[in-house]
């Protein structure tokens, strides 16, 4: 492919060489522009020949894009690999570690370090709601103080009602299961920062 890239080059420049000695040739009868069929030709000729020129440095620049994309995407890859076995080890390091020497909180577990901080979030449960579901369940068994103005379930206040049961959302004040929920399990999750 460079090969004939460079061979049209090759070419492109001969002939803006002969385009060129004409045009030399055309001025020295007459430097007021065009006068002649000759000149005219010439004029046509040069303008295809820029157009190809700018054609063919498109095509470079769309290839060369083409190649860094793909070199992106190849580094991307490798580099991601590797972040990926460095935060594996710093994981297992982490894991390693004396509980003792962890801060712990409510959702995470962390250890710093100068450069940055190793950290778990701890598993947790969250909240698949349906609220189209919960709003009619809300509406049917009479638990408006849960219900927005504008129609909506109050998320905020309405999980600070429920207890979790397997994968079940249930009112603590009374046990009933509350349709429109689900139950969803998120994983623990290591990050390093």
């Amino acid at each position: 492919m460079l090969d004939n890239l460079l061979r049209e080059e090759y070419y492109l420049d001969i002939e803006e060489e002969i385009l060129n000695e004409i045009e030399r040739e055309s001025v020295k009868e007459n430097p007021n522009g065009i006068h002649d069929d000759k000149y005219a030709d010439w004029t046509i000729e040069k303008i295809k020949l820029l157009s190809t020129e700018l054609e063919r440095k498109k095509m470079i620049v769309e290839n060369k894009k083409r190649y860094l994309d793909e070199w992106f995407e190849k580094e991307k890859k490798n580099i991601e690999n590797k972040i990926a076995f460095y935060t594996s080890r710093l994981q297992e390091y982490f894991e390693s570690l004396d509980p003792r020497l962890l801060h712990k909180t409510k959702t995470q577990l962390s250890y710093s370090l100068p450069s940055g901080k190793l950290k778990k979030m701890l598993e947790k449960d969250e909240f698949e709601r349906r609220d189209e579901e919960l709003l009619d369940w809300l509406k049917k068994n009479n638990y408006t103080s849960f219900i927005k103005v504008k129609e909506s379930v109050d998320w905020a206040k309405l999980k600070e009602s429920i207890k979790i049961s397997g994968e079940k959302a249930i009112l603590k004040d009374t046990g009933e299961i509350i349709e429109g929920i689900r139950i969803v399990k998120k994983p623990a999750e290591f990050k390093v920062e």
